[in-house]
């Protein structure tokens, strides 16, 4: 969570959440009659030739009262829907209600008559807890980059080199065009950044690279397909695991497997499913908690904000996935959600 501005006595907060748990953080925080303001899209209706109403969608800045705040059917955006006070088009005032999606890199202000001290620290414990990694698998004939920020793996760019390979050895590779291409194609942002494919073209654009950008450059091996699928592949790699020890991501991992080895050793502290989650939260019971985002498609939110309060109230520590990674692909085949415990509830 970036937070760029804060001030108490004006109850005033403007933040850019980073990743889906700051979403999460901002489901739990953002109350009705809190008043929001963002960026967002609107279609307006103009009148056009021979009377016939044109629509067109534009940008525009508005504040809402906050009446409604959910997650969209799945993490990776949240709703907040309210009436509006404020708008940058006057028309949509008198429009009334509008709703604002978030979603990671989205700034917004947020304005509260009082900041409840538990609220304060869920966002300012939030403030700067996790690395990103920028992860680049490239070969001579195509390259994918993708961001991974806390448990979330966003593919930001797919693109080819142009080179034709042996079979036609008239058009040779172009490596300063190909390597100027992908160093344009990052963003300017605190993220390290990772290089894996086959052969030695990755450790040629790390040594292109440092001296483009002063981003921390790992180079790993045992990677050697490029694109989408060698992007994949890095996030099982063990040489890669290393290189984000105590991230969230790496975290979860160790959580999924140490549950795995309780299950094999018949160990009662473990449940899976999301009854027996929330049986175990208020027991008091829960050490770690796993919830993938397909739990929230079926779940009623607020069951589900009383369940995380719970286990974090208590220490315990929760994680959420989605299905960009394979462990949130293998947390939704036990269930979409599973805990190690303290002590067995059975």
């Amino acid at each position: 969570m970036i937070v760029s501005a804060f001030s108490k006595n004006q109850g005033f907060l403007e933040l850019i959440p980073e990743d889906l748990e700051d979403l999460w953080v901002l489901r739990r925080v953002l109350k009705p009659n809190d008043l929001v303001s963002g960026k967002t899209t609107r279609v307006i209706k103009r009148k056009g030739i021979f009377s016939r109403p044109e629509k067109e969608r534009i940008k525009v800045s508005v504040k809402l009262r906050v009446d409604k705040v959910m997650l969209d059917g799945t993490l990776a955006r949240l709703r907040i829907s309210g009436k509006i006070l404020e708008s940058s088009n006057e028309k949509l005032i008198s429009e009334g209600y509008h709703s604002l999606n978030v979603s990671p890199r989205y700034k917004l202000s947020i304005i509260k008559e009082r900041w409840e001290k538990n609220h304060l620290d869920l966002i300012f414990l939030r403030k700067n807890v996790s690395k990103s990694f920028l992860i680049v698998a490239l070969d001579h004939r195509e390259v994918a980059l993708a961001l991974l920020a806390g448990t979330h793996l966003k593919l930001l760019k797919n693109f080819t080199s142009d080179f034709e390979g042996k079979l036609y050895p008239k058009r040779g590779f172009n490596k300063q065009s190909y390597f100027n291409t992908i160093a344009k194609a990052l963003m300017e942002d605190d993220f390290e950044i990772v290089i894996v494919g086959p052969g030695n073209l990755k450790r040629e654009l790390s040594n292109y690279l440092k001296e483009k950008i002063n981003n921390p450059i790992h180079v790993i091996e045992g990677v050697d397909i490029a694109g989408e699928e060698g992007i994949l592949q890095t996030l099982k790699n063990i040489n890669f695991r290393n290189i984000i020890r105590g991230s969230k991501l790496e975290r979860a991992y160790f959580i999924l497997e140490e549950a795995l080895k309780r299950l094999a050793k018949k160990d009662e502290k473990i449940v899976f499913s999301l009854d027996s989650c929330l049986k175990a939260s208020e027991l008091g019971a829960i050490n770690s908690l796993l919830i993938s985002d397909k739990v929230f498609q079926k779940a009623d939110e607020e069951v589900l904000v009383k369940m995380i309060d719970m286990v974090e109230r208590n220490r315990g520590e929760v994680y959420f996935l989605d299905n960009t990674t394979d462990l949130g692909i293998h947390l939704d085949s036990l269930g979409g959600a599973l805990a190690l415990l303290r002590f067995p509830i059975n």
